[in-house]
């Protein structure tokens, strides 16, 4: 037989082979279709979808065996909830060919012997997943979808699908926080699963930014503090931080000074909060964080003549994740623009009076 005839069908069984399966993930809660393209183009009242290991039929043809699943019309199946019964092997076939398809499932738990570590890992259907698809990785990240960070977390990695998030310590503001683990292939996200925890005499944060209306019609920093409330029944702390952008002039009027304001809920600010600056040039100067009580301080320092060209943002982090920016316009508070402002309609109202004085002379000579 003639060799290139036998790698030519060795690389059709490979490519068949190959669109016959796929690997998907969930996290609790997730609504999750698995696709089935050897159905694609044909009617779905031959389709059917069976799971694997254990065996049990969802879909047979005109018939749903499971509440909580759905035959889209393109033939795909529909798992409206996800929970660690899922995982497993599906098959979706029309009677000529097969597809399979395995859904794995990324939880995370608290471990009960210790209250400070919480466990992110990838399950299939036979238990925890040893992880061997190329590129598989598990890694916690922060609400911005970096990878946590900050000196109070130690992560330890059981397994490319198994990590522990260890806290050294917890603090009150740990109270009703998401704290959230991903599944990534090379790169691209496939789940997200989140984990809320709860403190005793804990505190919930919000941020807003100065001049925005909240529950409060109009922050301002003098609202940063701790308010009461009681909801269901029970009393709880919320801890409001506020930000604000606070221009001036030199007395040159060649400089703008902008200063970046955190005023927080309690004295002193969290040691885990920062500010920053961005979408500023960086030949423009910049001050070292300045700590005030219960306040938090950057200034930013820039040419007049450079205002117009854009915003500058300032952004409060906490454990290097913004929390909440403020925005400062340069077009709206260039002394240049009032300038032209003023200086515009003087210009015009002059030509029109040398317009009209030329014509009334005119016709006086006349």
């Amino acid at each position: 037989m003639d060799f290139s005839f036998c790698i030519g069908i060795l690389f059709a069984i490979l490519k068949e082979a190959a669109l016959r399966s796929d690997l998907m993930f969930a996290a609790p809660g997730d609504r999750v279709t698995l696709p089935c393209p050897v159905a694609r183009g044909s009617s779905c009242t031959s389709v059917s979808w069976t799971r694997a290991d254990p065996l049990f039929a969802l879909i047979n043809p005109g018939q749903v065996m499971d509440p909580n699943v759905t035959l889209l019309s393109d033939c795909s199946l529909l798992i409206k909830h996800m929970d660690h019964s899922y995982p497993a092997v599906y098959i979706c076939e029309n009677g000529k060919k097969t597809w399979n398809v395995e859904l794995q499932f990324l939880n995370i738990t608290k471990n009960q012997e210790n209250p400070v570590e919480l466990q992110c890992y990838i399950n299939n259907h036979r238990g925890l997943s040893p992880c061997t698809e190329p590129g598989l990785r598990v890694m916690w990240v922060a609400e911005d979808n970096s990878p946590l960070r900050g000196q109070r977390f130690q992560i330890h990695n059981v397994s490319n699908c198994f990590f522990k998030l260890h806290f050294h310590w917890q603090k009150q503001t740990d109270h009703l926080r998401r704290w959230r683990c991903q599944v990534q292939v090379n790169g691209s996200v496939k789940a997200t699963a989140s984990y809320l925890t709860t403190a005793a005499d804990g505190k919930e944060e919000v941020f807003a930014a100065v001049a925005t209306t909240t529950v409060i019609k109009a922050v301002t920093a003098s609202h940063s503090g701790e308010y009461q409330c009681v909801e269901g029944g029970q009393a709880k702390t919320i801890w409001l931080h506020t930000i604000d952008i606070i221009a001036q002039m030199d007395a040159e009027r060649h400089n703008a000074t902008l200063s970046c304001v955190l005023t927080c809920a309690c004295d002193p600010c969290d040691s885990d909060f920062n500010l920053t600056w961005s979408e500023a040039d960086n030949t423009f100067i910049n001050s070292d964080l300045i700590v005030r009580n219960r306040s938090l301080l950057i200034k930013f320092w820039i040419p007049v003549a450079s205002l117009g060209r854009g915003d500058v943002v300032c952004s409060a982090l906490r454990e290097g994740v913004p929390v909440v920016t403020k925005k400062w316009c340069y077009n709206k508070s260039s002394p240049l623009r009032a300038l032209a402002w003023i200086a515009v309609p003087i210009v015009i109202l002059c030509c029109v009076s040398v317009v009209y004085y030329r014509k009334r002379r005119r016709k006086d000579s006349d």
